[in-house]
């Protein structure tokens, strides 16, 4: 591997000296669509606590042949490794970018309802937490400043009027939702702090630069005065050659919505779905293509190992010089892991501490125009049984609203938001014991009736009224006092009794 000499390695952390923190090695790891994680060692003259180190904001600062990169961030973990021969105390941080927040607790939420929504929509509310109506939510509105994100989306996604977060963080719920739309996230480092950028194709990418021209040199064991790739490899992986993508819209019934994409390359096997839901055929080609792409470029890529500090997760590069044709060109990291050490004579050493000066990275690419798509990895929320609701509707009166398709709003108890009513639901179906083309059963529901929700298929975004439960309010027709007695009455008091005997 190819290494070059390090001038310097900087750490800052708000309110520490800057002068009493002797950073001597850093593991500094990017990968698109993922937090950033970097973890570095260092000497400290006094003792650190952690309540004045954690969350704090900090900067790594690298200088390498006269230039700086700078990787910035909030630290999230703090340690205090030991103490050197001379009673000096070593510790480690781990810096990641402020989006981290995002991952720390579990939540519910409810988007769409008043008003329809996509992914953009949810990605930029969740950001910042300006269209936050949930209490564990508004406690830690702007937690990431608005000028933090810049979106390079060049795609329309579906609207959707109900789209329901569950028992996840915040981070889970976008990447859940970005895995399946095929937007990805990335970090730009500046001198003044990271960016975050979303992004859906190739262009999204910072081209290559100056600074990313690089020749390809093998590795010659030696400090290397200038910027090169080292090593380079190829790698091809078995993948599926089609996806297929079936659903059902309750909406058009009698729509097929079967489909299918091909995986680009050689492969075998398939990838069959059902229940992405999709409501037309157009909507499920996008997703299925999503899927696709995903495959793809996560089974060809390639793998290279250099000493140019200006390689980042998102960056694009070119290569020249390589003997192998096809590995000249330009091409876009999707992953790359930093090493830096730093020997210093004035270290207090307190374990082997045999290493020399230098920076290296390894990293994983694919050509610049191929798109990226993650793989689908974050769990998605299911309930496979049933949640308590309560029927909803606007005006005084008792009844509810209901619509030409016969369905009802319904408030569900584990979303804490308080909407105004009707305004806290889509418009949700109720299962009948009987129906039909013009014939049928239904008994309309009163506001306040409580119902036991299920989901087609678990599916937290696709719910359906199963049932209507009694309570202490709201008491069964039919109690211990008469047992015997089979009666269905309606709202206006009209009863239907039917006596079984006392056997």
């Amino acid at each position: 591997m190819s290494k070059s000499s390090i001038q310097q390695l900087e750490l800052k952390i708000d309110g520490q000296d800057a002068s009493s923190l002797a950073p001597y090695r850093a593991l500094l790891r990017e990968r698109i669509s993922s937090i950033s994680e970097y973890r570095v060692q260092f000497q400290g003259g006094s003792e650190l606590k952690s309540e004045d180190i954690l969350f704090k904001k900090a900067t790594i600062k690298i200088t390498l042949d006269g230039r700086d990169k700078s990787f910035h961030g909030l630290v999230k973990s703090f340690s205090l490794l030991g103490v050197g021969q001379q009673g000096n105390i070593h510790y480690s941080v781990e810096i990641c970018p402020q989006l981290f927040l995002l991952g720390l607790g579990e939540a519910h939420d409810i988007y769409g309802t008043s008003g329809q929504v996509d992914v953009l929509d949810i990605i930029k509310s969740e950001l910042t937490h300006d269209q936050a109506k949930s209490p564990n939510k508004t406690q830690s509105k702007g937690r990431v400043g608005g000028n933090y994100a810049e979106f390079r989306t060049q795609g329309s996604y579906p609207k959707r009027d109900f789209v329901v977060q569950y028992a996840e963080s915040d981070l889970s719920f976008l990447s859940r939702l970005m895995e399946k739309y095929g937007i990805f996230y990335f970090f730009e480092q500046g001198e003044g702090g990271e960016k975050l950028i979303f992004g859906d194709s190739p262009s999204c990418f910072p081209p290559s630069r100056d600074d990313t021209q690089l020749t390809f040199r093998r590795a010659s064991g030696s400090i290397s005065e200038s910027m090169n790739i080292s090593s380079f490899a190829k790698r091809d992986v078995a993948k599926p050659a089609k996806v297929y993508l079936q659903d059902y819209n309750w909406r058009n019934p009698d729509a097929s919505l079967m489909l299918d994409v091909d995986v680009s390359g050689p492969g075998q096997g398939s990838i069959y779905g059902y229940g992405h839901h999709f409501l037309d055929k157009s909507e499920g080609q996008a997703l299925a293509k999503v899927i696709a792409e995903a495959e793809y470029c996560h089974a060809h890529y390639f793998e290279g190992e250099s000493d140019c500090i200006f390689l980042g997760a998102g960056q694009q590069f070119s290569q020249s010089e390589h003997p192998v044709s096809q590995f000249n060109g330009d091409f876009t990291v999707t992953e790359i892991v930093h090493e830096i050490s730093l020997a210093n004579s004035s270290l207090d050493a307190f374990e082997e501490m045999d290493f020399q000066t230098s920076y290296q990275n390894r990293f994983v690419c694919i050509e610049a125009n191929t798109p990226f798509k993650n793989l689908a990895k974050t769990p998605i929320p299911k309930i496979h049984g049933f949640v308590y609701g309560v029927v909803d509707g606007d005006g005084d009166g008792k009844r509810a609203e209901i619509n030409d398709y016969g369905q009802y709003k319904v408030r569900l108890y584990f979303d804490l938001r308080d909407e105004k009513p009707a305004s806290a639901s889509c418009y949700v179906r109720k299962s009948e014991v009987y129906g039909g083309a013009d014939m049928g059963m239904h008994y309309p529901l009163l506001k306040g009736t409580e119902v036991l929700v299920g989901f087609s298929h678990g599916d937290v975004d696709r719910p359906i009224i199963v049932g209507v439960m009694p309570n202490s309010k709201l008491k069964s027709v039919v109690i211990g006092g008469n047992k015997t007695s089979n009666v269905i009455k309606s709202a206006s008091g009209i009863t239907v009794t039917m006596f079984d005997g006392d056997g």
